[in-house]
């Protein structure tokens, strides 16, 4: 019986070392997988990096714009403008050159000599230039409502209302 005693122990052992090679194959294939799997999620953080980076590049750039066209508008506005006027000041500008140039246009259909007729009409040329600059002028003044509002959707609405307030007030220049 010793023959066959000896016979099992190297059976057990190769067994036991064929199970173990296994393993240890095993926790290789699963240890490279994990390192794979970390390279790609390392990959993937560093893309993200950069791309948080770009956009932040981005904002930044957008922000300057911003601030670049703001400027720029202030600039244009107090050409136009002259003053800092507020938007009613600027419609009451608008509802006071309309009356002069209706008045203008009374004094033409009244007019009684051709010196006379020539006169009104030229009161009335310049009427009509006074509304169209109140008109701009009020046009750039419905601007602000956008540039001063916290949300570009709100600005713009608030600034097409002034702008269709005002159109109606500008009618008499328009169609001209």
């Amino acid at each position: 019986m010793d023959e066959y005693a000896e016979d099992k122990r190297p059976t057990k052992w190769l067994v036991i070392t064929g199970v173990l090679a296994l393993v240890a194959i095993g926790f290789a294939i699963w240890g490279f997988s994990k390192k794979s799997d970390l390279d790609d999620s390392q990959k993937t953080v560093e893309a993200q990096k950069q791309e948080l980076a770009a956009q932040g590049k981005t904002e930044a750039s957008d922000v300057a714009f911003g601030k670049k066209a703001v400027d720029s508008y202030k600039q244009t506005r107090d050409k136009l403008i002259g003053e800092d006027k507020t938007a009613e000041e600027v419609e009451a500008d608008v509802k006071k050159q309309n009356d002069q140039l209706k008045a203008a246009r009374a004094q033409v259909a009244t007019a009684d000599s051709d010196t006379a007729q020539a006169d009104a009409q030229l009161k009335q040329a310049q009427e009509e230039t006074d509304v169209a600059s109140a008109c701009a002028k009020g046009t750039v003044s419905a601007i602000d409502e956008f540039f001063q509002a916290g949300n570009p959707n709100t600005g713009a609405e608030k600034a097409m209302n002034k702008l269709q307030q005002l159109e109606s007030q500008c009618q008499s220049v328009l169609n001209s």
